[in-house]
């Protein structure tokens, strides 16, 4: 039986995985900041600890096979009174789960990182791009790319993968992630910002695309960088469009002519010839999202 430590085992990918793990011969300690499990989530070992926190290694098997941090800070809007929980989250508890790891017989470190570290462009970012940190970074940004840079650094002792999420969704999301907020403004009537006629365009990725992901790297005991997004290149106004339509809304868009989109898709053929090629369309991953604000 292979030992497998989540952290953020509760959160929107984090639960999805342990439910998938659980069908399978896998041990399951779940880390999370809550005192209590959600209702449901199938685990074996139940570990409440915030990762703001330095982690005491006591509270932790002595040996584990896999380690999948998924943990993220929730204050990535609050800058910069939120910052020190961000870094705390990201980067710092990604140091101590690699020093915990190294004595502890960890054979794989699964990092969650984003696709935010590329920043914006025109075309699908690589994973082989050479990713340069400019002064647009934000500390969010930073703080996965320092993670990057930790699990590199402890690559000697690990198989290590990096898997840069683009725009994850689906159903108990928290409200202020980018597809919420979008449903949010059109369910409720308000504009949705664009930047030019389109908005930015993105490749989000369902929630059960992004945990089989991760599942198939562990099966795998894949290393390395990988994109983790959507089959579909959409933009912002189009996806306020399906909403519109789901919802039975007129979506309201509010322009700024002068504004250059700042693109963020993943180029993920990577994903889908080493991992899982994503099967959820965006249209029935809304559907499966929202069911709750769908007409009828």
């Amino acid at each position: 039986m292979k030992y497998v430590l989540v952290t953020g085992a509760a959160g929107l990918i984090g639960s999805r995985l342990c439910e998938k793990l659980s069908s399978k011969d896998y041990f399951i300690v779940a880390l999370d900041r809550h005192d209590t499990p959600p209702l449901g989530l199938p685990y074996n070992t139940w570990v409440a600890r915030d990762l703001a926190e330095p982690l005491d290694h006591s509270v932790l098997p002595e040996r584990v096979d896999v380690i999948v941090h998924l943990a993220q800070s929730l204050r990535f809007r609050e800058f910069p009174d939120g910052a020190r929980d961000v870094f705390a989250v990201n980067t710092m508890s990604t140091l101590d789960l690699l020093e915990y790891g190294r004595k502890a017989g960890t054979r794989q470190f699964i990092l969650a990182s984003s696709g935010g570290v590329y920043g914006s462009g025109d075309r699908p970012f690589s994973e082989t791009d050479t990713v340069i940190p400019s002064e647009s970074y934000s500390v969010y940004q930073t703080s996965k790319l320092a993670a990057e840079l930790l699990v590199d650094a402890y690559s000697q002792f690990f198989v290590a993968a990096k898997l840069r999420f683009f725009f994850v969704y689906g159903p108990g999301q928290h409200d202020d992630m980018l597809i919420p907020r979008i449903a949010g403004f059109v369910a409720g009537g308000s504009p949705v910002h664009l930047d030019g006629e389109e908005g930015m365009k993105i490749n989000p990725v369902y929630v059960d695309d992004a945990a089989a992901a991760v599942e198939r790297a562990i099966e795998s005991d894949a290393g390395g960088t990988f994109n983790i997004g959507g089959r579909e290149v959409l933009s912002i106004r189009r996806i306020g469009e399906i909403l519109g339509e789901l919802f039975g809304k007129r979506p309201v868009f509010e322009h700024q002519p002068d504004a250059h989109p700042r693109n963020l898709v993943g180029d993920i053929t990577k994903m889908s010839m080493q991992l899982i090629a994503p099967r959820i369309s965006f249209r029935t991953g809304i559907e499966k999202t929202f069911t709750s604000l769908m007409k009828g």
